[in-house]
């Protein structure tokens, strides 16, 4: 039965954009250099949540107080989480050969069925973005033709608050004379859902199902989705 919310949020990266290759399509072509019989398609899925798995819980214990993991650590860690799922037990002799192999470039574009999903969606309620990202955003929102479906856009570069803090949804609801009970913010990540539920919201967890939010989180998506184009069916 759809519902009756007046607005949706979106976040941006990995929910309106994606990246080419994908997390798990990334780690499978870089896994395949050093075992390629073992490696099939369909563990593509399975790859993406592992290491998505270990980014959420290694953020969330940043977010509780714990030291700020160092860039070539947190490469390390997950590059362990996905060798950990074709060789479980075995990553110490097998993360080294993985560590040596090239990684190929990863390029953003707008997911593609989202032009269509956002003409359906802003024919029915109203529709705005709250990202974590840098103040370029809008521009290229603007380049992709995606800026004019979106009566509000809340950059956290630009009004210098991000996820998970909730005052950045604040932003956005006021902007747009809403409260948050009437709106469903739509995100990735762990963090979408901790600001979202903190501000209010509901929100639509956009994840594959082994995903897991972390511990601590404290809070549980309204929904999960694994397509944007569910969100067709929610509202009237």
């Amino acid at each position: 039965m759809p519902m009756q919310y007046e607005a949706i949020l979106f976040d941006v990266g990995d929910t309106l954009i994606e990246y080419e290759p994908d997390l798990g399509s990334y780690y499978l072509q870089r896994l395949r250099k050093i075992c390629p019989q073992l490696l099939e398609d369909s563990l593509r899925t399975e790859l993406f949540a592992a290491v998505k798995n270990a980014e959420y819980a290694q953020l969330m214990k940043e977010y509780l107080g714990a030291p700020r993991m160092p860039d070539d650590d947190f490469m390390t860690m997950m590059d362990r989480a996905a060798v950990e799922v074709i060789f479980p037990g075995e990553a110490d002799g097998w993360l080294p050969k993985l560590q040596e192999t090239p990684a190929p470039r990863m390029k953003k574009m707008v997911k593609a069925e989202i032009r269509g999903v956002l003409r359906q969606l802003s024919a029915r309620v109203r529709l705005g973005v709250v990202s974590n990202y840098t103040s370029d955003l809008l521009k290229y929102l603007q380049e992709m033709q995606l800026a004019e479906f979106f009566e509000t856009i809340v950059i956290s570069e630009t009004v210098g608050v991000e996820k998970p803090d909730p005052h950045i949804m604040e932003i956005a609801l006021n902007d747009m004379g809403l409260s948050p009970e009437k709106c469903l913010y739509v995100g990735d990540h762990p963090f979408d859902v901790l600001c979202a539920r903190r501000a209010g919201m509901d929100c639509a967890w956009l994840a594959p199902p082994q995903a897991n939010l972390p511990d601590g989180i404290g809070c549980e998506e309204t929904m999960r989705i694994g397509s944007l184009t569910e969100l067709l069916a929610l509202v009237g």
